[in-house]
């Protein structure tokens, strides 16, 4: 809706979907530092909000064995569920999204669909087309045309009812 043609789209689509991965990149290295222009697209980034919502709603359930589970919950396996939290914790640490959780991707995700519907739509209605208001017709457009009756046309003579 912002670009007058549909090749206009097909041309300025890839570029800003490629500085939005780039942008809004979360892996090993965790979020790259961004220069302070560059910081508000990590905001506009789809592929942010569900890397990480995706890390860290998995990462907490890594390393759990359902054997684990069903020990029980003695000294030993307190132990062993504290160094595995510790463990998760450091990791998202390390993807620097030890502050993240799922309802703040969701909630980013949702801002984000409501910022580009909003947008859709403002763009539709400042280029919608504009018709010129209908005038008045002068006397003479007023009448309306005289129209010959029709003349009836003969019925073929083998014509049967």
């Amino acid at each position: 809706a912002v670009v007058p043609s549909s090749n206009a789209a097909l041309c300025a689509g890839p570029p800003m979907m490629l500085v939005l991965t780039i942008v809004g990149a979360v892996g090993p290295s965790g979020r790259p530092k961004l220069p302070l222009v560059l910081a508000p697209l990590r905001e506009l980034s789809m592929i942010r909000w569900g890397c990480e919502g995706l890390c860290v709603s998995e990462l907490p359930y890594m390393g759990k064995d359902d054997e684990e589970g069903k020990s029980g919950m003695g000294l030993v396996g307190r132990a062993k569920e504290a160094a595995l939290a510790a463990k998760q914790r450091a990791l998202l640490d390390s993807f620097t999204l030890d502050g993240c959780t799922v309802q703040g991707s969701l909630l980013g995700q949702a801002k984000l669909l409501a910022l580009c519907y909003s947008t859709t739509i403002a763009a539709l209605i400042a280029t919608r087309p504009r018709y010129q208001p209908l005038e008045g017709l002068s006397e003479e457009e007023e009448k309306p045309p005289r129209v010959a009756p029709p003349t009836p046309t003969p019925l073929p003579l083998d014509y049967q009812v």
